[in-house]
């Protein structure tokens, strides 16, 4: 019985072209803003702990906490 292993890779992520109108992408980043929120307080919840999330912008603008 032989395992292969596959060792980790590293992801590149690439811009995609389609995101480039400011509404589609505006849009992506509050659904991805509504997950990231959603997931914290699930960690919070089933491990009975306290969640900080901060959110900074592409200028380095704390917009969320």
């Amino acid at each position: 019985m032989d395992s292969k292993l596959c060792p980790r890779q590293t992801t590149r992520f690439k811009r995609c072209s389609s995101h480039r109108d400011s509404k589609t992408t505006s849009t992506s980043l509050a659904m991805r803003e509504d997950t990231m929120f959603k997931k914290a307080y699930e960690l919070s919840t089933l491990c009975d702990i306290q969640v900080c999330v901060l959110y900074y912008g592409r200028d380095g603008e704390l917009i969320k906490t």
